[in-house]
């Protein structure tokens, strides 16, 4: 009889041939039919996010169908099952997001880079990006006296040119690709949002080298159970725990 989390089915039910019907993927799925007296069947049903008492306490119904071959006799319940100890562990997926650096910041120009610049550099370079275009295309930045005359300075520094030239062959940009790792894990109970912003270790499935921040779990109601989706973000330099903390 139906009780608050475990049901089974009434004796003087008859399970048909072929069932239960297991289904094994990455979710075992049992489909299940039972012939009995309609009027019976119909006010013990089970609902949906019950166990069932012969399985055990992983399977679980998800789909609930009676159908009456007459009113006054026989129906007809098909039940739908799912294991649920397998579906509550996480499925991890990663991907890669690109995003948009500064090109001054590259590990190239930095201080231990095969280009590094120097404070001076830097200052030089932010005088190129406003000078006039033959300036800059002659790799100087234009100096402008106490009366107002502009002149052109001696070139750039052999490293700050090589990080000008670039800037004008291909932005003052660059890309990099970082990884995204996205969890799912599903659950019956009602779920409620939890915020992100945690410094975290690295999560199921995650590659190597990266430091990550764990994001908000959203849960998303699938009209059956609910879908609980967590994204991981990685990094490539170490996580400031001042502002993501553990």
């Amino acid at each position: 009889m139906a009780s608050a989390l475990i049901w089974q089915a009434p004796t003087t039910w008859t399970e048909q041939p072929g069932s239960p019907d297991w289904k094994r993927n990455y979710i075992t799925n049992v489909d299940r039919v039972f012939k009995g007296q309609y009027k019976q069947m119909i006010t013990v049903l089970p609902v949906q996010g019950m166990f069932m008492q012969d399985l055990g306490q992983n399977y679980r119904v998800d789909t609930v169908q009676l159908i009456a071959e007459q009113i006054d006799g026989i129906g007809t319940l098909r039940l739908s099952l799912s294991d649920w100890a397998t579906q509550m562990n996480p499925i991890y997926e990663c991907d890669w997001t690109e995003q948009q650096r500064p090109l001054i910041a590259h590990p190239r120009y930095a201080s231990v880079g095969a280009k590094a610049l120097t404070t001076t550099d830097v200052r030089h370079i932010a005088a190129w990006k406003n000078s006039c275009v033959a300036s800059q295309l002659a790799l100087k930045y234009d100096i402008t006296d106490a009366t107002g005359a502009v002149t052109s300075s001696p070139a750039l520094s052999s490293n700050a040119q090589d990080y000008a030239a670039k800037c004008l062959s291909n932005g003052e940009t660059y890309r990099v690709w970082l990884p995204v790792v996205r969890s799912k894990t599903y659950q019956y109970n009602p779920a409620f949002a939890t915020p992100g912003g945690k410094s975290v270790g690295a999560p199921p499935g995650a590659p190597g080298g990266y430091y990550w921040v764990r994001g908000p779990m959203r849960p998303i109601w699938l009209r059956k159970y609910w879908e609980l989706q967590t994204e991981y973000m990685g990094f490539d330099s170490p996580i400031d725990t001042s502002i993501y903390p553990t």
